[in-house]
């Protein structure tokens, strides 16, 4: 370690580096500042260019009000900013960006280039920035507005450059931040072109269901709900996605307060109390939600990239987001004349909806369930928006009912803090189990016996397969025990570069959102490798053309977003992320519990368990099987004593 010396000041272009660095982490970065600035300044079209994923250039142009001749040095200096004059302001922010770094950072790494011009003025104003060093402003001919022309960023900070990723990835990381501004303001007309191809372009029409259309494609657009409603001062307008859309993750959980886009787990926390058990297990809505709240009650200062918001009541927010959400989903299932009335009317909480079961499919048998391709049918709910004149008409009465039963039980309902904090309870049954051990034990080994040798008792509860041979008992976890065979195959076969596929005789199309869309071309190699054959389809779609047969044709599209999932996080997923989304794919190809099993499917399978040597646990840790003794049921009914 070098010896450290006396203090002195850093050289003025060393330090604007390194102060870029905390607002320039990327070329998606750039965008997103310059984006902010030309909805600042009041325009209704914005064009966004951009070559290489942003490495290369960048160009925004905008229609908004230009700026002055006289201001433009100062546009390009450090903390210099027209929308920000004192603190009573900085509590009550209607712009986007207020900071008054942007374009001083910027400029400090890349080579940058304005044209301006305010609609008052004859001429408009041209002017070079190039590693922060800014040249004499001249004439120019342009029409009304701003553009702004970024080359060659990083070009003196290769440091930084190395550690960017492929132009396909930063394309994907732009996609994101123009997606989350389109959103943000349907009223804005933006298009995005990437490499000389439009990504994105709205209609800037004010509607937020096409803004969707335009971001996530059609099957996104079509089923979603509109809601438009206000709780304790908080004003919710948004859209929410039917039950049908949920993902695996939260990545299409999208918030925007006060019209700024931020990422807050106490808000996703809401957001799912409100869905309850509308939504599966570990699945997630799809929702696009624009929150408005007094500038006191919200402090956007709180991180250098404002992604991040601080609430000074979060449990009052908490409150007011989970119960506009949850009356949206509760009147998903319902006329809309018909909720309505029923919350004006009735003191009473509406019950919860329960997730309606899915439909069992005919099982075949297992030794051809492994080798030969199933087909299930989705059904998809219809798309029709909920809202109506008749909704609208009955808001106010809905609204004053609430805000009292808000008011009312208010001081009952725990924030959000406690409701994560507050400890499991420990069921009576597990007490039991810890008083007194049941006799059952995860199995360790099974026994060889062939047909004959045992007798297939049944299932209890459609899940568990029960066998009898002598003094033993075994339990069987169908559904864990074919997970486990599906895994183990597949990953055989990945591990051996030897992925048996099977071509789909009806292709199936999955629609995506940019962003998935260059995960799937950066990979394409690595998904190919894995059985899936996919080819572009579209703007935003793809082409499942095969998949790897051990898994089957349940639910393609679902199996890949999963994937897709894993890749998005890494260009090259390692073997532990590889090997967890195979178990995702393999649980939705397995059979269910619940699935009904005769008794020359249960000996199959059992037969299979051996024959591959399984480790008689699932992918997810879970115990396979289950060993009684006659000696340990005794023990249990107080037979014998030892």
């Amino acid at each position: 370690m070098p010896e450290q010396g006396r203090i002195a000041l850093l050289d003025p272009t060393l330090a604007s580096q390194i102060a870029a660095g905390e607002v320039v982490e990327r070329p998606a970065s750039v965008v997103k500042e310059l984006l902010e600035n030309a909805i600042d300044a009041g325009a209704t079209f914005i064009t966004l260019e951009a070559v290489q994923g942003g490495t290369r250039l960048i160009r925004i142009s905008d229609n908004g009000k230009g700026i002055q001749r006289e201001d433009i040095p100062l546009a390009f200096a450090r903390h210099a900013t027209s929308k920000l004059r004192n603190m009573d302001e900085l509590q009550n922010l209607a712009w986007m960006g207020f900071r008054g770094e942007a374009l001083y950072s910027i400029a400090a790494v890349s080579k940058v280039t304005l044209v301006t011009k305010r609609r008052e003025d004859a001429v408009g104003s041209r002017v070079c920035c190039q590693g922060g060093e800014l040249d004499t402003v001249q004439d120019a001919g342009c029409p009304d507005g701003t553009t702004l022309t970024v080359e060659d960023l990083f070009y003196n900070v290769p440091a930084r450059k190395k550690f960017l990723k492929s132009p396909h990835a930063e394309a994907g990381y732009i996609s994101s931040v123009v997606a989350k501004i389109l959103l943000s303001h349907p009223e804005i007309s933006i298009k995005f072109i990437h490499d000389g191809k439009i990504i994105y372009h709205s209609s800037g029409d004010n509607s937020l269901r096409n803004a969707i259309y335009t971001v996530y494609g059609k099957n996104a657009a079509t089923n979603i709900v509109e809601i438009h409603d206000e709780m304790a001062g908080i004003h919710i307008d948004g859209c929410l996605g039917l039950p049908g859309i949920a993902r695996a993750n939260r990545q299409h959980e999208l918030f925007f307060v006060n019209g700024r886009s931020i990422q807050n787990p106490m808000l996703s926390k809401a957001i799912e109390n409100g869905y309850g058990t509308a939504l599966m297990s570990q699945r997630f809505p799809f929702c696009v939600l624009h929150i408005q709240m007094p500038g006191p009650w919200v402090d956007v200062n709180v991180h250098p990239n404002k992604l991040q918001v601080r609430f000074a009541d979060e449990s009052r927010v908490f409150q007011a987001v989970s119960g506009i959400v949850g009356t949206a989903v509760r009147g998903m299932t319902q006329s809309p004349v018909d909720f309505a009335f029923a919350q004006a009317s009735s003191p009473e909480p509406a019950p919860e909806i329960p997730t309606p079961s899915q439909s069992s499919m005919p099982l075949p048998q297992l030794a051809q369930a492994l080798s030969q391709q199933s087909s299930q049918g989705t059904a998809r709910a219809a798309a029709d928006d909920p809202a109506s004149h008749e909704q609208i008409t009955l808001r106010q009465a809905v609204r004053a009912y609430r805000e009292q039963a808000f008011a009312q039980t208010a001081h009952a309902h725990r924030g959000y803090q406690d409701i994560l904090a507050a400890p499991v309870q420990t069921s009576t049954l597990r007490q039991a189990q810890e008083d007194v051990p049941l006799a059952p034990s995860a199995a360790t080994e099974l026994p060889a016996w062939e047909d004959g040798q045992y007798t297939v008792l049944g299932t209890a509860f459609r899940t568990y397969i029960i066998l009898e041979s002598g003094e033993t008992l075994i339990w069987i976890d169908q559904h864990a025990a074919h997970e486990r065979l599906l895994f183990d195959r597949y990953c055989h076969q990945l591990e051996e570069g030897k992925i048996a596929s099977q071509q789909l005789l009806i292709p199936q199309i999955i629609e995506v959102s940019y962003d998935e869309k260059t995960a799937i071309l950066a990979n394409l190699e690595v998904l190919e490798q894995a059985g899936f054959l996919l080819e572009e389809y579209g703007r935003l779609s793809f082409s499942i053309r095969a998949l790897p047969q051990v898994l089957g044709q349940l639910q393609a599209q679902e199996l890949v977003i999963q994937l897709l999932h894993v890749l998005e996080s890494k260009e090259y997923p390692d073997l532990t992320e590889r090997n967890c989304a195979i178990a995702q794919a393999a649980c939705k190809r397995a059979v269910k519990a619940g699935d009904a099993l005769d008794e020359q499917e249960i000996r199959q399978l059992y037969q299979l368990i051996l024959q591959e040597k399984i480790p008689l646990t699932c992918p997810h840790g879970r115990p396979i099987c289950m060993v009684m003794t006659r000696k340990d049921l005794e023990k249990q009914f107080k037979r014998v004593v030892t």
